[in-house]
């Protein structure tokens, strides 16, 4: 937030000064057909689906500290409230000069890796025990947006233009999801979908409207804010198998999943 922060302060007396040598005679209307925008957000409150494995002690035997039986996986929501950024390209309608078609796509990624493990040793028993995993999370979250853009007046340097915002798109997902046994059973096998799972959670459609204002300095550069609400949803099933050499377990599991947020951003727009 402070490098945008900056780069806006920066440019500001640049748009002043050439706003001043605008002759008096010249319209001060822009008229540019493209324009290229970068949108700050401090707050973006992305709902991420997460898959976790909590463990339990066997209730198919005696109590043991060190026997856990199968876990079942859960599903988890993970409020992603970094700041983002996100680029937005508009096209002027060549028939209506106060609405503009609008195309916005943003690019986010969390990753997480953990390893541990575990070593007991019972000098009575001669015996020992080893227990580990080794879990990896990459998240890569690309979204893309189409919509439009309706001015209440015309674009004017050093004139204050709000305007309203309607659209739609979706998100897409790539996901890679590991949770691995270091020391495995070799009479267990476990078998899940959960990267397709997580994949399919995390690519919602979505719908949005909202409304900003935008204030040009001159007629290549203006500031603009925007506040958006967005309504998304999804679905997705989950396919869990677990086999050993005493019992089979099945599980399924179907998510449906929807959000409403609220977005709102500080950028810059550049006119060409």
């Amino acid at each position: 937030m402070k490098i945008l922060m900056i780069f806006i302060l920066l440019l500001l007396p640049i748009g002043y000064v050439q706003a001043q040598e605008t002759s008096s005679g010249q319209s001060d209307t822009l008229a540019h057909n493209w324009s290229f925008g970068i949108l700050y957000t401090p707050v973006s409150p992305e709902q991420v689906y997460l898959v976790y494995y909590p463990y339990y002690y066997d209730y198919y035997g005696p109590f043991r500290p060190d026997m856990m039986s199968y876990p079942y996986p859960e599903t988890y929501v993970s409020e992603n409230t970094e700041p983002q950024m996100e680029a937005q390209l508009t096209i002027r309608h060549p028939r209506y000069n106060r609405v503009r078609v609008t195309l916005d796509f943003s690019y986010t990624r969390t990753y997480t890796r953990d390893v541990s493990a575990e070593h007991r040793v019972y000098p009575a028993a001669s015996s020992y025990y080893d227990n580990g995993n080794r879990n990896i999370d990459d998240l890569k979250l690309f979204r893309i947006s189409i919509g439009f853009k309706y001015y209440f007046s015309a674009l004017r340097v050093q004139k204050v233009s709000p305007y309203l915002v309607a659209g739609g798109g979706k998100q897409m997902a790539f996901v890679t999801h590991r949770d691995e046994n270091m020391y495995p059973d070799p009479g267990v096998t476990e078998t899940d979908n959960s990267e397709d799972y997580l994949k399919e959670l995390n690519s919602p459609f979505h719908l949005y409207v909202g409304f900003g204002a935008e204030y040009p300095f001159n007629k290549s550069l203006s500031l603009f804010a925007l506040v958006r609400f967005y309504y998304s949803w999804a679905d997705s099933k989950y396919d869990y198998r677990y086999l050993s050499d005493t019992y089979v377990v099945t599980r399924t599991t179907d998510s449906d999943v929807a959000d409403l947020v609220k977005r709102v951003g500080l950028g810059l727009n550049f006119y060409f």
